[in-house]
Order: C-alpha cells, then sequence, then structure tokens
C-alpha cells in the first residue's frame, strides 16, 4: 500500500482515535494533579528534586498545563500540531524520569501526586500504568509522524 493511501486509511481513524484518546488521558493526569493538592498530604510542601520547588507548585503548573493541552488537542484539527504536542509533552515526562533515575531517585514518581493514595490499586500498578500511558503517547506520536509525515492528508484531521 502507498504511504499516500496508507495515511488516508489511517488518518480517518487511527489518528482520530490516538489524538482523542491522549486528550483524554492528558485532562485525566492533568486533574488527578491538581485534585491531590486538596489532599493534604505532606508531599505538596516536599521540595521537587529537580524544579527545587514545592511538590505542590509543580503538581498545580504541570496540571493546568496538561489540562489545557488536552483540552486544545481534543479540539484542534491539525494533525502535526496535535501529534507534535503530544510528543513534545511525552518527551518531556520521558527527560524527567530519566534526570530522576541519573540522580539516584528510584522510588515510585509522585507524578499524580497523592490520588494514588486513593486508589485501590497498589503504586507498582499505577507506576505501570503511568509508563503504558508514556509509551503510548511516545510510540503513537511518533508513528503517525513517520507514516504521514510525506502527504498531504497528514495535515487536517477532517
Amino acid at each position: 500500500m502507498n504511504q499516500k493511501l496508507y495515511c488516508t486509511v489511517i488518518g480517518s481513524h487511527g489518528i482520530k482515535y490516538f489524538v482523542k484518546t491522549s486528550s483524554i488521558l492528558l485532562i485525566l493526569t492533568g486533574a488527578t494533579k491538581v485534585i491531590s493538592l486538596f489532599g493534604g498530604k505532606p508531599i505538596i510542601w516536599t521540595v521537587e528534586p529537580i524544579t527545587l520547588l514545592p511538590f505542590g507548585a509543580v503538581l498545580l503548573f504541570v496540571g493546568i498545563i496538561e489540562i489545557a493541552l488536552g483540552i486544545y488537542i481534543c479540539f484542534s484539527l491539525t494533525f502535526i500540531n496535535s501529534i507534535g504536542y503530544i510528543m513534545v509533552t511525552a518527551m518531556m515526562f520521558l527527560i524527567y524520569r530519566l534526570a530522576l533515575w541519573i540522580m539516584g531517585i528510584h522510588g515510585a514518581c509522585p507524578c499524580l501526586g497523592n490520588i494514588t493514595d486513593w486508589l485501590p490499586i497498589s503504586q507498582n500498578v499505577v507506576q505501570m500504568i503511568l509508563k503504558a500511558v508514556l509509551a503510548f503517547w511516545l510510540f503513537g506520536s511518533a508513528f503517525f509522524i513517520l507514516a504521514c509525515s510525506s502527504t498531504k492528508s497528514a495535515y487536517h484531521i477532517s
């Protein structure tokens, strides 16, 4: 199958599915960051090791950006912008996790604040889900960029 036809076929369903799913995941993870600030756990006052700001400030800032980005890409009709924003966001999360690893911080990432305390699943399961979401964003955005970048249909979702 030639690239233009392939991209048109996956573009009608695959790109929309990927972008909408990614936007929902961004909104959910952003909302959990913001909601977790109201739990009163001491983690919000702990210094985040990379920015050296309180975790509460970092969670609020990143949560609001995730929610705003999720809403933007949900309603955007431009494929390149949506997929590009998803890829950049995923790369930033990956770099953050790698930086923590390089610094010798190997515990659970407090990416969702203390909301994981409210869930009836273990911290390990939550961490695996977060890694799966990150892989979905990275590999999905890379796939669609590579599969559709040279076709005219790649630029707009109709």
